[in-house]
């Protein structure tokens, strides 16, 4: 099947940015006509998409790191589970989460008794069958996962609903996932917790007595206690933490406020411990699209060192009758008065209307794309859009040099070749070199592993352990090969 793209001009529609690579917008439509893509998920570092299609099952794609592309035509690469829960019911599509042991996704699943649970499955460094890690009454839905170097485990957030039809969300460990804490005052006519980067906590949207009045809201995982982080006025949605290089890599919040911009909140050191609202990001002036939804941080190191936010814009506030649904990217930036504001589907150039919906950040080798759905009759399409946002990328293993790539899961990008003695202490003298699927391409022992002759994407080097012990203690070091 041949890929439909439209390519504009941005000129008339936003300056473009430091790092700025292309004066260009690509809507590339992927994947196959007969497959459903329901509610993707991206692992940039892997270069690897978590979805499930139309028949239930749970699949994970390959992407190139260099276009966004699927590798294969279908994205149906690796299939990791099947009969898992429809979206009505779980409410949320598949999760990856992250900690030391590797990366895994996370998903809803009916047990043995027809009651929903969340459920594990690995993936990277080795693929492993799946594991249900609620077994509980209530049902368990709605699944949410950490993601987190230099932690042992994976935290899980949850749902519930009693007898009386209440809600309740809850986080836990997946080791121990019966046993949660329940996040107070959870507004649950929002998406699910978010982890604060770099720490164990979740962020989320508290109500208040105020219907119109939501706050933004921290479980703090060391003490299980809740506490509010703000007392000003709106109605917030979509709460994330995210290291803004515009205040020095500080731990920053963003969220929707009443449908119409974004908000910027800091720890300006309150005497009451409340976060300060220190700025807004508008809507793009001019556009009809007004109503804003589906919040997603750029987690990425952007050649203009700036935060990048990809949203949903809707043509009505009714999310039962939205109308046409255009996806944008806004960022902070540097300068308030030339903020960048870009749309980045199709829809900017032919005024085409749509259902597009569930904008996503895959961070690709260069550049940082989003994705989105188009729902219509009989298929939920998946496309992917370029931004023209740059990476800053910084090569560690240039040819010749034989430094270490870094810590485990944290990708370098590597040319020439890799020396075993400058890595054979993180994953000793005997290793096996994987792609990024988990296939074994090769087995290490000595001498240097020679990169020119290994296709561009990432690989992994895996200490040769036993395989029963690699859950938890298994060495690695990811690197990125680039051309």
């Amino acid at each position: 099947m041949g890929m439909p793209v439209v390519m504009l001009s941005i000129a008339a529609l936003c300056a473009a940015p430091a790092g700025a690579t292309r004066p260009f917008v690509e809507d590339v439509r992927l994947g196959l006509d007969t497959l459903d893509y329901i509610d993707p998920e991206f692992y940039s570092e892997g270069n690897l998409m978590a979805f499930q299609d139309d028949r239930e099952r749970l699949w994970v794609g390959e992407l190139d790191p260099l276009t966004g592309l699927l590798r294969t035509a279908s994205g149906q690469d690796f299939l990791l589970d099947s009969a898992i829960a429809e979206i009505p019911d779980s409410r949320n599509g598949p999760e990856w989460g992250m900690d030391d042991s590797g990366v895994d996704v996370y998903y809803t699943k009916s047990d043995s008794t027809a009651l929903d649970q969340i459920w594990r499955a690995g993936f990277l460094p080795v693929r492993r069958a799946p594991v249900q890690l609620t077994h509980t009454r209530p049902a368990s839905f709605g699944n949410f996962a950490s993601y987190n170097r230099g932690v042992p485990t994976t935290g899980v957030a949850y749902a519930q609903i009693d007898s009386l039809y209440r809600w309740h969300v809850f986080i836990a460990d997946e080791d121990s996932a019966d046993t949660g804490w329940e996040l107070s005052a959870y507004d649950i006519w929002q998406t699910g917790p978010r982890l604060v980067p770099g720490t164990r906590d979740w962020v989320y949207i508290a109500t208040t007595a105020d219907p119109q009045v939501t706050h933004l809201a921290r479980f703090d995982w060391n003490t299980k206690q809740s506490r509010l982080l703000t007392d000003d006025p709106g109605y917030k949605r979509d709460v994330w933490a995210f290291p803004a290089p515009e205040y020095e890599g500080e731990i920053s919040y963003v969220a929707q406020v009443d449908t119409h911009h974004l908000g910027i909140w800091r720890n300006l050191g309150s005497p009451d411990s409340m976060l300060t609202k220190v700025d807004s990001i508008l809507l793009p002036v001019g556009s009809p699209h007004r109503y804003i939804y589906s919040l997603e941080p750029a987690f990425a190191s952007t050649a203009d060192s700036a935060s990048y936010f990809a949203v949903l814009l809707n043509l009505r506030r009714d999310p039962r009758n939205p109308g046409d649904g255009a996806i944008w990217v806004l960022g902070l930036g540097w300068d308030p008065e030339n903020r960048f504001a870009l749309r980045v589907d199709s829809g900017a150039i032919t005024g085409d209307t749509a259902n597009r919906y569930e904008p996503e950040v895959y961070v690709g080798a260069e550049e940082v794309f989003v994705m989105y759905n188009n729902w219509r009759p009989g298929s939920n399409d998946l496309h992917r859009c370029r931004t023209g946002i740059a990476l800053a990328t910084t090569s560690l293993l240039e040819k010749g040099d034989s430094g270490s790539p870094g810590q485990s899961w944290a990708a370098s990008i590597a040319r020439g070749h890799i020396t075993m003695d400058a890595v054979a202490g993180k994953v000793g003298r005997e290793c096996h070199l994987l792609d990024a699927a988990g296939r074994k391409v090769a087995n290490v022992r000595s001498g240097t592993i020679d990169l020119r002759a290994l296709a561009p994407g990432v690989y992994f080097l895996v200490g040769a352990v036993p395989a029963e012990a690699r859950v938890h203690s298994q060495a690695a070091l990811k690197f990125v090969v680039t051309r």
